[in-house]
């Protein structure tokens, strides 16, 4: 009995070979061909892991950046004993963030808002019945950027 191989190239056209050369060749082909998906598979594995490992890299490094930038903006406010009183409003004008304990979902948490210093502190005290003050600023975007980081990324309490 002879053995043979067909192996179609496409368009009707096919290569036939007998004997046991050709059972051997396409075994070979077919182990090279399973020996080049597996390293194509290993490379993919090794560029998905390294692809990750930069992502949570990156999220390291993102976050650190983060937190100088928080601590850079507290570093901005100002002290309140500098300021000087004109009716409600201060002399150079100035925007607080303030902190108010507040219900929120079931919890009871802080809740951060800012507005002018200190009329807006007075305000939130008839509001909620107290109100403390967390920092001051000479700049009403610092105050309105570090309550949105203080309230987590929303830019009103819940």
């Amino acid at each position: 009995m002879r053995v043979g191989v067909s192996i179609p190239l496409g368009s009707g056209a096919r290569i036939y070979s007998s004997g046991g050369g050709a059972v051997a060749g396409v075994l070979l082909f077919s182990f090279l061909i399973l020996c080049f998906e597996a390293v194509i598979g290993i490379v993919v594995l090794l560029v998905l892991a390294l692809l990750g490992i930069a992502q949570v890299c990156e999220e390291k490094a993102s976050q650190e950046r983060e937190k100088e930038h928080f601590q850079a903006l507290i570093a901005k406010s100002v002290s309140p004993s500098g300021l000087i009183m004109e009716g409600r409003y201060t002399n150079p004008r100035t925007w607080g963030v303030f902190s108010v304990p507040r219900l929120i979902k079931g919890e009871r948490r802080a809740a951060y808002y800012f507005g002018n210093f200190p009329a807006r502190r007075l305000e939130l005290v008839s509001l909620y019945g107290e109100a403390t003050t967390v920092a001051i600023y000479t700049s009403r975007l610092d105050a309105e950027e570090l309550a949105y980081k203080l309230n987590g990324g929303t830019r009103r309490p819940a």
